[in-house]
């Protein structure tokens, strides 16, 4: 039986990060980006609960949009998941190598001396830096690295793994695109239940618009890559 995990322990391992990772770095560096900045990127994000495909489309339309033609190094698409800080924070706060929050299986595993699986530690990490340090803390985190990196990896960039209401409308106010996976079976129940990251998102105000800076991609409907191929190289050519 799974529990929660002690926000004291959080607490004591964020001091301890201060120290050995210097997260003074990772706090400052969220809250440097600027709005012209930002305009030079081109922003698309992958949507949808746990186990929904959101990786593989990512990286299905980043190979679409590199391999169209007339591409070039200035609309060059790096792909990325919303989580990557998240994942390098839990695994300096919890001694844990990296692969225990990247790889589908060990994520799902319980740590026996914290009696919790690192998608519950992700989950409770990030909620609690989300709580310590405003809702908008690992958007602006990755949007500074992006910016950060933007010569090195061109300008479009796909972000899988958004999760949170605030995170997609970001993205469409900053006048990009968001993939939204669904999935009726197999989908939102990995992890465990109550999580604020698998909470139901609002697509229903005016700025989306379907078929233009909105798309709803059910895997049912869109079932085999050669169906959801099709859709992304269409988006791919909007890009």
């Amino acid at each position: 039986m799974t529990r929660s995990v002690d926000l004291v322990l959080l607490q004591s391992g964020i001091s301890k990060l201060h120290h050995t990772c210097n997260l003074d770095e990772l706090l400052k560096g969220a809250y440097e980006v600027s709005n012209n900045s930002l305009r030079k990127l081109k922003l698309v994000g992958i949507v949808g609960k746990a186990h929904s495909g959101k990786t593989t489309t990512a990286r299905l339309l980043q190979t679409y949009i590199n391999t169209r033609q007339n591409a070039d190094a200035v609309k060059y698409a790096y792909s990325c998941e919303m989580s990557i800080n998240v994942k390098f924070v839990c695994s300096e706060l919890f001694g844990l190598d990296i692969s225990f929050f990247e790889n589908s299986e060990l994520k799902e595993e319980i740590v026996q001396h914290l009696g919790v699986s690192p998608r519950q530690l992700m989950q409770y990490t990030g909620d609690l830096f989300r709580t310590l340090f405003g809702k908008d803390f690992w958007l602006k985190r990755l949007m500074y690295d992006l910016v950060d990196n933007m010569r090195d990896r061109g300008e479009i960039h796909i972000i899988s793994g958004l999760r949170y209401q605030n995170e997609i409308d970001f993205i469409i106010r900053h006048s990009g695109i968001v993939i939204h996976l669904t999935h009726n079976q197999g989908c939102g129940t990995i992890g465990f239940p109550g999580a604020t990251s698998e909470q139901s998102l609002d697509f229903s105000s005016s700025p989306y618009k379907k078929g233009v800076n909105y798309y709803e991609v059910n895997r049912e409907e869109y079932g085999t890559l050669q169906k959801l191929g099709a859709l992304l190289k269409q988006i791919a050519a909007t890009l």
